[in-house]
Parts: C-alpha cells; structure tokens; sequence
C-alpha cells in the first residue's frame, strides 16, 4: 500500500467524522495508486494528531524483508535497535546492514 486513509473525528467541527491521508508519491508513480480502505481511528480528535498516525503507519509498511536467524551466546549483548551485518551467498546479501528489532528478527 502507498496511500494510508484514516477516518477520525474532528473536534473543531463537532466531531464530524472526517478522512485524512497520507501518500508515497515515489511509489505511485512507480507502481501506481495501491490505496488502502479507509480504517477507524476516532481516538482522534485533531488533524494533526490524525495526519502523523496516517504518516507513521505509511511508514511501517516500508519494511521489505524480514530474516531470521540464531547467533551465538557471543553476540548476547545485541539489544533492540542494533545494526546488524549479514552475508549469506544464498540469499545474495554481501555485508547487508539491518536493525535488530526484537529477540529474533531483524529487518
């Protein structure tokens, strides 16, 4: 998807149910328009609010690929967020940098 709607209620206009969006013009053009339905988000009450939870769930969807693998007792102090290189012939990867983003995947 390259376009997230939501739907929230807009305090300014007596809570109005209204539709914010959020677009990745770079993957439109490139694969054309792949909209999503319109989801229920009525915990917000102003655009802003609607319009950066609209961007961040835009955002999320960027994840391409998720590996998983079991390292060594020597890599234990890996936390979250640690950048992570990864070669594997198999797979085509040569020195691939990812995030650790829990106990077993990285991305």
């Amino acid at each position: 998807m390259n376009s997230v709607r939501l739907e929230w209620l807009n305090r300014s206009n007596q809570y109005a149910a209204e539709i914010v969006e959020a677009k990745d013009q770079a993957a439109i053009e490139t694969y054309g328009l792949r909209a999503s339905d319109p989801k229920q988000a009525h915990q917000f009450a102003t655009l802003s609010a609607a319009t950066m939870s609209a961007t961040l769930q835009l955002q999320r969807q960027a994840v391409r690929n998720q590996y998983s693998f079991t390292l060594g007792w020597k890599y234990c102090l890996l936390d979250p967020m640690d950048i992570v290189e990864i070669s594997d012939a198999n797979l085509g990867l040569v020195q691939q940098c990812f995030r650790r983003n829990s106990e077993r995947r990285v991305e």
